[in-house]
């Protein structure tokens, strides 16, 4: 085909396309041209964002399994505690036990919190100062129930939180008993 056949083709191609077609085209293909380059451009910003963003999970995640560590290591120590009467390091933690009507004897209080020495009880004037494991800083929906699971064997011995706190509340200290 000669040159001047194929420009002839080419004008009666081109002779259908109007100029305003041409320039939508043209404007299209710029507008195509445009969002390419943006893209380009923040993909690198979007990858260090997606990179930062994974090293901030991965760092929450180790720090969560390091306290979820220690909240392991710190529950086993007080499920083994029992209360020991030889104790003479001054490392026994004492609660508040109020009894105003005076309706408790101390050999119950020791039968009733597994305190296996009657004297380590003390009698205080509105109460008694009873050796405890532990002071619980109660979280919101923690329960009985669930507080005995960290700090005991059985759920059941729930029953001793109870017998001991008057009431539990979120964000408040309780003591935790002897099993």
């Amino acid at each position: 085909m000669t040159p001047k056949k194929e420009t002839a083709l080419m004008a009666e191609a081109l002779s259908g396309i109007t100029r305003r077609q041409i320039i939508t085209a043209i404007s299209i293909f710029c507008m195509c041209l445009f969002i390419t380059t943006l893209y380009l451009r923040q993909r690198i910003e979007w990858n260090k964002r997606i990179e930062d963003s994974l090293d901030l999970v991965t760092t929450y995640k180790a720090r969560y399994l390091l306290v979820h560590k220690q909240d392991s290591l710190k529950n086993l120590y007080f499920k083994k505690h029992t209360f020991d009467p030889s104790n003479e390091s001054g490392k026994q933690l004492y609660g508040f036990l109020e009894d105003k009507e005076r309706s408790y004897a101390v050999s119950d209080l020791a039968f009733q919190f597994n305190v296996t020495q009657p004297k380590s009880i003390k009698i205080a004037e509105n109460g008694f100062i009873v050796p405890i494991k532990a002071v619980h800083f109660v979280q919101k929906n923690e329960t009985a129930g669930s507080i005995a699971k960290i700090y005991y064997k059985k759920v059941q011995d729930s029953v001793l939180i109870k017998a001991f706190n008057k009431s539990i509340q979120a964000q408040e200290p309780i003591f935790i008993p002897f099993d």
